[in-house]
């Protein structure tokens, strides 16, 4: 009889075991869909955080050198490519800036930017295509250049031993103090460190007269 019942719950765990394998099998496909959308999603709001990021340097290069240029080749495309190089998403062209009304200190310097996502989960591509098209803005208030309704006056000329501070917004903070050296500067750029960062303002300003001894200081994004 003791015989007879363990031979039953024997063929009774068995069955309990197949029923199981087969479940999981049923179930093991949806769950690894499901973590691999949720990944790509991950994959997307990093894309759009970095696009974001990306948009805003753009936009505080224009407000920091109003008059540019902007067009390919010019530090601002490799400044604002040098951003985008860490972003999984492609950006075709780097956009000029829109100034409002103008270029004037006060006005808005905006930037606009796209750039092409690739989904790699199948499902995902068959509801929203395998390509997503991700934009952002940016705005910045000009802080350089004239200001409407009064003229500045030229210059007084920089004469020798003195030179002329460069202009370094926009520039990394490692090309920043490659341009202060090249000008000629011997006195210490600061901060140190942060040198794949953004240099947004300088003191003194672009295109004083000061000594060669002159030191700089520096704000970065």
């Amino acid at each position: 009889m003791q015989s007879l019942i363990k031979r039953r719950q024997t063929r009774r765990r068995r069955a309990t075991r197949g029923q199981s394998f087969v479940e999981l099998a049923l179930v093991l496909p949806l769950i690894l869909v499901l973590v691999a959308a949720a990944a790509d999603l991950g994959r997307v709001f990093t894309a759009w955080v970095g696009l974001n990021n990306t948009a805003r340097i753009a936009a505080n290069y224009a407000a920091g050198v109003p008059d540019g240029p902007f067009t390919p080749g010019s530090p601002y495309e490799t400044t604002v490519m040098k951003d985008a190089t860490t972003i999984n998403c492609t950006i075709p062209t780097v956009p000029e800036p829109v100034f409002t009304p103008d270029n004037s200190v006060g006005s808005e310097a905006k930037v606009e930017m796209a750039c092409t996502f690739r989904l790699v989960t199948p499902i995902l591509g068959s509801i929203v295509g395998d390509q997503l098209t991700l934009t952002a803005r940016s705005i910045f208030v000009v802080s350089s250049g004239d200001i409407p309704g009064i003229p500045v006056p030229p210059p007084p000329p920089c004469t020798s031993p003195n030179l002329v501070i460069p202009n370094l917004v926009g520039l990394t903070m490692t090309d920043a103090r490659a341009a202060w050296t090249a000008a000629g500067f011997t006195g210490s750029f600061s901060p140190n460190g942060s040198n794949m960062k953004t240099v947004t303002g300088q003191i003194p300003d672009v295109g004083t007269c000061r000594p060669p001894t002159q030191s700089v200081f520096v704000t970065h994004t």
